[in-house]
């Protein structure tokens, strides 16, 4: 995305990352130095429910805020509104991705979920908690009532043996909305506005862009 700004001379004041894990900070920097320069890098080690957009200083021009790689469905709807709350100011314009719970069904879940780069998340959390996997996740998906009403969840679990018994440990739960839910999640949960959307040709991701009110 940066790259694409950037070949259209769009006048890029400052790049601000932002994530819990200080391990992101090294390889994110050997991605984006490159294309936007050090002096306009910045990093923020910082919990999401704890910063605001005074922590990011002041900027002239737009400020685009991304929530990309379906980090908002790992939130429930009220919360992730009080984050993106938080994250924006009025005038803002925020990116965002989710993978829906479209006309496709549980199939395009379950292969993501099937996919190599997700097994290996799901060894790492079993690794973060001292857990040896006997086997690859498991992946379950239901519906749970939450302030949109009835929203499918993908979860993965890993089998474990504690004292000879089998136990499962949960290492992913991710919310997948419909796509009327996403609209609503950011129109009448948030202080937004969406002005454009963008769908996968199997129309199972929406990328959707809103203007904080």
């Amino acid at each position: 995305m940066l790259k694409q700004l950037e070949k259209n001379h769009a006048n890029l004041s400052s790049y601000i990352g932002v994530d819990i894990n200080p391990r992101s900070d090294p390889g994110m920097r050997q991605e984006l130095e490159p294309i936007i320069g050090s002096e306009r890098f910045h990093y923020m080690i910082a919990d999401y429910n704890e910063c605001t957009a005074d922590d990011f200083g002041a900027h002239q021009g737009l400020t685009v805020v991304t929530m990309l790689g379906f980090q908002e469905g790992n939130e429930l709807p009220e919360k992730m509104a009080n984050i993106l709350a938080g994250l924006t100011k009025p005038g803002d314009l925020l990116l965002s991705e989710m993978q829906l719970f479209s006309a496709g069904g549980y199939g395009p879940m379950v292969d993501f979920y099937n996919l190599e780069p997700m097994k290996r998340f799901s060894n790492s959390v079993c690794k973060r908690n001292r857990v040896a996997a006997i086997d690859q996740h498991s992946i379950f998906i239901t519906p749970i009532d939450t302030a949109l009403g009835k929203t499918m969840v993908a979860a993965t679990i890993a089998p474990y043996r504690h004292n000879g018994s089998q136990r499962y440990l949960l290492t992913n739960c991710c919310l997948k909305y419909t796509q009327r839910q996403f609209r609503e999640m950011r129109e009448q949960q948030s202080a937004f506005q969406v002005v454009e959307e963008f769908l996968t040709g199997d129309g199972t991701i929406a990328y959707q862009f809103a203007l904080r009110a």
